[in-house]
């Protein structure tokens, strides 16, 4: 069994501990729970930081009687939306350090030191990780993963360098250390579910890489197994639901309800029987219908396409008629909106689209992705900044039937 993995992902109202593990190409996951938050944030602004530090101390010690699991745990690994990322490329050259010539990881790490002494505005902005995509050696020979044991007296790595806002950077950071917690590692989402999407044979020259989820849209365009540039709205599944509360004079509650239970119905039926009954606050008793809630539903996504469009546009502005035919990858909770799909599929005909799903029982949402990904990329050595400084990972053990539980025996 590979190392076994904690990630957390942060979200505007909740967060989310994934434990896991990469065994044999497939995510197993031993753990997976969703934790409100007391106050909520908003697309990487912490609002209160203390409050969220002390939410996060909530997976300090994790018991699961039913799957036998009772684990400690102290360091986890960051899975960061790109909110706000920068991306630069450069190449270096360093000659190696061992006598017979033998690439090894500190020729890895001797290169990367050369990366960090760059020249970046970093007045607003903080190195996230520095990813390799070409290691280059002697006699003209071009590796895309660490070529550790070639012969070679000289490495050159191509690589990019993924930047970020130092105020989300270090909030998030700053949240996990004073929740008594060590960020092990950090893995920018779109790269993480990249390398979820290599083990499961979905592997595209270009594409765009799409997470609709309750809170936001983010949209990141990804290329041979790089990530070239991402960006964001505010605008996510919840737009839907406050639309339909606002609209029908109802809680949030209950327009998520019924917007989960009919989604966007467009079978046109001579019958339009009422959905909902309401009372407003004129004591007045209004039924609203199924036609009703589908043109709330396909207004909201209109104005949500016009801004995936912008994205689009942006993303691939220097790429020509690229956006006419590049693939797009779905993941997030809020593609499962009924009717979403076929939205989808009738604005992009001519778009290779795709609705990520996984086979890792325990996380099977498509908003469980990115912990999937934060997993799969950590398990393998890749060379890049983050993993220089990683933290050895304990193993979480589960106990068997004739076992007992002592409150110090598993330890992450």
């Amino acid at each position: 069994m590979d190392k076994t993995v904690a990630a957390i992902e942060i979200k505007n109202s909740n967060f989310k501990l994934l434990i896991g593990y990469l065994f044999e190409n497939k995510i197993n996951v031993l753990y997976k729970k969703t934790y409100p938050l007391r106050i909520s944030n908003k697309d990487g602004d912490i609002y209160d930081l203390n409050s969220l530090s002390e939410d996060l101390k909530q997976i300090k010690n994790i018991s699961d009687p039913k799957k036998r699991l009772r684990v400690d745990i102290n360091e986890v690994v960051l899975a960061l939306p790109p909110f706000g990322l920068e991306v630069y490329e450069a190449s270096k050259t360093t000659s190696t350090v061992d006598i017979d010539a033998k690439i090894n990881k500190t020729d890895i790490s001797n290169c990367l030191n050369m990366f960090k002494k760059l020249s970046y505005d970093t007045t607003n902005s903080s190195i996230v990780d520095i990813v390799p995509f070409a290691f280059s050696v002697d006699d003209n020979r071009t590796f895309f993963t660490p070529p550790l044991g070639e012969t070679s007296k000289s490495l050159m790595i191509n690589a990019h360098i993924y930047m970020m806002p130092t105020r989300i950077v270090d909030s998030f950071k700053k949240a996990i250390k004073n929740a008594g917690l060590e960020v092990s590692r950090v893995v920018i989402e779109p790269l993480g579910v990249n390398s979820l999407l290599n083990l499961n044979k979905i592997e595209y020259d270009n594409y765009l890489l799409v997470d609709y989820n309750k809170d936001n849209t983010v949209v990141s365009f990804l290329g041979n197994n790089r990530l070239y540039a991402s960006k964001f709205f505010s605008v996510g599944g919840n737009e839907i639901t406050k639309s339909i509360a606002n609209s029908f004079e109802i809680s949030m509650d209950k327009a998520e309800e019924i917007k989960c239970l009919y989604g966007l119905d467009l079978r046109e039926t001579a019958f339009n029987a009422p959905i909902l009954s309401v009372i407003g606050e004129d004591n007045v008793s209004r039924k609203h219908n199924i036609k009703e809630l589908r043109e709330i539903i396909e207004q909201n996504l209109v104005q949500w396409n016009v801004l995936f469009l912008n994205c689009i546009n942006t993303l691939l502005y220097d790429y020509g008629d690229l956006k006419e035919s590049i693939p797009i990858v779905f993941t997030g909770d809020a593609t499962l909106l009924n009717g979403f799909k076929d939205f989808i599929y009738k604005n992009y005909p001519n778009n290779d689209v795709r609705f990520y799903s996984n086979d890792s029982i325990g996380a099977l949402k498509p908003g469980d992705v990115n912990l999937l990904g934060s997993v799969a990329f950590v398990s393998t050595y890749k060379g890049s900044l983050e993993d220089e400084v990683r933290v050895e990972i304990k193993h979480v053990s589960r106990k068997k039937e004739k076992e007992i539980y002592r409150e110090d025996e598993d330890e992450l």
